[in-house]
């Protein structure tokens, strides 16, 4: 695949996959791994790899500050599952020839939404919900045997409305097809249905967590790779709010202005302090082992929503389906269920 490479004959703990890498919360997330965690190898995936994206221009230059560092940029377009199981097996194949060391994390940070209106895939799908969840879902499940199979992690990103008792609180339609391809947002509830979308991203990704745990633990060869989904809490100083409604921008300028003392009382948090907790989650040493739902590194329960066995066996097929996955393609049996 293309990249840059640090590269540096190092003996490394395993490699660690993080999407998304050139984003706000992605560029933390990269400089806390090689400052607190630099005996791992890096795999930083974004989808334009090219000298004219201000944002891998970034994880570039950051990268420059760390010449030790054995860490590569590769493309990763998430909106085109074809390219997904390209590049998910090409790093496949680069473990198993040791090219690489196995994967000890997998971060699933990328995340795609729209407030202004509903965007598709090259699939055609919802790109929202394919580019957040079921590109990472095929993604996981094909670099499963590429793992470190008695201490791998995998990291899913949560959020406080993956709970639908929240305000644009996630809510699967009866139909779960409306999900990758829901009706067109009418005029005035662009914002409103974009982030029911995003919601249902979220709650889609706690409960692959929690069903891809019960389905690794009744594997022997398996079970000790490990699952969390982790609510970073909100970050108003995201990137990704640029193109949000103006009255919703000027809300989380405001809020980033008052950042130092809402963070105390507040969900808000700062993407450095996000990426201290992420990475405490995906390589730290106090979080061997842990599955289940996590905000910040603080462990709780997950929404009333997340714990529907029945409705999570069912999304799960419906996202077997919807990026045809084989059982050919993946080392964890997709035949049996939960339980």
């Amino acid at each position: 695949m293309a990249g840059i490479t640090k590269v540096k004959e190092t003996t490394s703990q395993g490699t660690v996959l993080i999407t998304g890498a050139n984003g706000s919360l992605g560029l933390s997330l990269v400089q806390q791994l090689l400052e607190q965690y630099p005996s791992y190898s890096a795999i930083l995936t974004v989808r334009d790899i090219s000298d004219r994206d201000p944002n891998t221009e970034a994880l570039r230059k950051l990268l420059s500050r760390f010449p030790a560092a054995n860490a590569t940029i590769e493309v990763l377009d998430l909106a085109s599952l074809s390219n997904v199981r390209a590049f998910a097996e090409d790093v496949a194949s680069r473990v198993s020839t040791g090219k690489i060391p196995p994967i000890a994390a997998i971060v699933c940070n990328a995340f795609a939404w729209s407030l202004v209106g509903m965007k598709h895939s090259s699939d055609d799908y919802e790109l929202g919900f394919q580019v957040s969840h079921l590109s990472h879902f095929i993604l996981v499940l094909k670099l499963l045997d590429a793992m470190n199979k008695s201490t791998g992690r995998i990291v899913l990103l949560g959020s406080v409305v993956h709970d639908g008792a929240e305000k644009f609180g996630a809510k699967f339609p009866d139909d779960l097809e409306k999900v990758i391809k829901p009706p067109s947002d009418k005029p005035g509830e662009e914002f409103a249905q974009g982030f029911q979308r995003y919601a249902n991203s979220k709650l889609a990704n706690v409960m692959f967590m929690l069903t891809l745990n019960k389905r690794l633990a009744k594997d022997p060869s398996l079970k000790g790779i490990t699952a969390v989904a982790v609510n970073p809490g909100d970050m108003p100083t995201s990137r990704a709010f640029q193109h949000v409604p103006f009255a919703f921008r000027m809300v989380l300028k405001i809020a980033a202005c008052l950042l130092p003392l809402f963070q105390y009382f507040t969900s808000l948090t700062t993407t450095k302090s996000a990426a201290i907790n992420l990475m405490a989650m995906s390589v730290g040493p106090d979080a061997s082992g842990s599955r289940g739902y996590f905000e910040g590194q603080k462990p709780v329960q997950s929404s009333k929503d997340s714990q529907d066995k029945g409705l999570r066996e069912r999304v799960w097929k419906a996202c077997e389906k919807w990026c045809g996955l084989k059982q050919s393609e993946t080392v964890l049996n997709i035949g049996e269920g939960e339980y």
